[in-house]
């Protein structure tokens, strides 16, 4: 058996090994140690067994030639390539724009639990992130005292988010709660949908303001210049 480790993108194992059920050199480069190599690997996790694709590049002329050994016959090509491409791609944090700096970095650092599968704690960090969200909305400090779950309530009140989105922040609390205070084991479906919601309500309240905000300051700028103003779109022809 040929392996290759690399992380996978389903079932999220770091450095896992894949059995490579085929290799060749791309087919635009000739056969030399510096060629880029295509290949399919199927995971050996036994949950998973899923397949990917791949680009590696021989570290050197001496490992290309042990590679090829090695594929003729049974080992790791691990520590002979460098990997270029996997696909799919492996999975990174995925952050909404324009985060303040606290909830920036506490939503990364949710998201990198998350993708580390450490579902428990993930689905805590999202909750801090949230909670610390929701009092850069807060107007007074008073109001930042307050507990979450009356902190959500209170903005919805205040019209600085939508009903819906109160529904979400509080779907968000309730998984999180029990396994804040108490060992539970949480499901990767219950963290994967606290992560889904916490994005969505990140959108809603920072990155849609901001990208409103600089595409009217864009649309002031062009006003201001006139050379760099948008075209007037013809008139219909009526005849």
């Amino acid at each position: 058996m040929v392996r290759i480790a690399l992380e996978c993108p389903f079932c999220l194992e770091k450095r896992t090994n894949f059995e490579i059920v085929g290799m060749s050199t791309v087919a635009e480069e000739a056969p030399t140690p510096q060629a880029v190599q295509t290949g399919a690997a199927q995971c050996l996790n036994t949950h998973c067994r899923r397949f990917i694709a791949f680009l590696v590049r021989p570290l050197s002329p001496r490992a290309w030639e042990t590679m090829i050994n090695t594929v003729r016959g049974d080992g790791s090509i691990s520590s002979l390539v460098e990997v270029i491409e996997t696909c799919p791609e492996q999975p990174r944090p995925n952050i909404p724009r324009y985060l303040p700096p606290d909830v920036h970095s506490l939503l990364l650092e949710a998201e990198e639990v998350r993708l580390a599968k450490c579902f428990r704690a993930a689905c805590v960090a999202y909750r801090t992130a949230l909670d610390v969200a929701t009092k850069e909305l807060c107007a007074s400090g008073r109001a930042k005292r307050l507990k979450l779950i009356d902190r959500i309530d209170r903005l919805e009140k205040e019209h600085k988010i939508t009903p819906a989105l109160r529904e979400w922040a509080h779907t968000v609390r309730t998984i999180a709660n029990e396994p804040a205070h108490m060992p539970t084991v949480v499901p990767r479906e219950d963290a994967e949908e606290v992560a889904e919601i916490t994005r969505m309500i990140m959108k809603y309240l920072f990155e849609l303001p901001a990208a409103v905000a600089k595409a009217k300051e864009a649309a002031a700028e062009r006003k201001k210049d006139g050379s760099k103003a948008i075209p007037a779109l013809p008139a219909p022809d009526t005849e």
